[in-house]
């Protein structure tokens, strides 16, 4: 028997909030464009820490991850303090932390194992930038089959983009960062993942977590 199989399965406890690069760096002025979209990211952000937070008081299924660039210039180079988490989006506990150099968690760390392990059947996805790191991840979890098959549900899982609590910026000026988000989120919707806003999220978990 696999650990994932000696987990006890409710919608609850095999659900888990994963988020993406909500660091420090992703505030500078300048270097990723001179807009960004979703005001309402940070505080949707605190909306979903909290509700996982009460809804699995013990241990909640909660995983960050961080990027640390190779490119000495960036606001995300490890020597600087743009790796460090923005304030809404602080680790807690036993939280795990994963960092990475690429533009998904799957390649270099042991967040899948660690998602498989824990019997993780919903995966709710969060994080900046959209168009980046938060489209690669949802792709290759979709992909990889981390929470399975989206299209052909083959297991059961649910791989889920918080549509709301993600945020893009302009770059080069060629797009607004509004079309920029919407057209990754709309890209990534059915294709790859579903897509619910925060408070849909945050009402689940409370109804869930009264059947406990």
């Amino acid at each position: 028997m696999s650990s994932a199989e000696s987990i006890p399965h409710h919608p609850l406890i095999n659900t888990a909030l994963l988020l993406i690069d909500i660091q420090e760096g992703l505030n500078h002025p300048t270097y990723w464009g001179l807009n960004r979209s979703n005001p309402a990211f940070e505080s949707n952000i605190v909306k979903l820490l909290d509700a996982f937070r009460a809804a699995q008081p013990e241990s909640p299924n909660i995983f960050h991850v961080c990027h640390h660039s190779v490119l000495p210039s960036s606001p995300l180079h490890p020597s600087t303090p743009g790796v460090n988490f923005m304030s809404c989006a602080m680790p807690k506990g036993n939280e795990p932390v994963y960092s990475k150099t690429v533009n998904n968690p799957f390649v270099e760390t042991c967040l899948a194992e660690d998602l498989e392990k824990k019997g993780i059947k919903t995966l709710y996805i969060c994080g900046l930038t959209t168009n980046h790191c938060v489209d690669t991840t949802v792709r290759m979890a979709s992909n990889q089959h981390v929470v399975g098959n989206y299209e052909g549900n083959r297991d059961g899982g649910r791989l889920v983009l918080i549509g709301d609590a993600t945020a893009a910026f302009d770059g080069k000026g060629v797009f607004d960062a509004d079309t920029i988000m919407n057209v990754h989120v709309e890209s990534l919707k059915g294709e790859f993942c579903e897509v619910l806003g925060t408070n849909e999220v945050v009402d689940c978990l409370e109804r869930l977590a009264k059947e406990i």
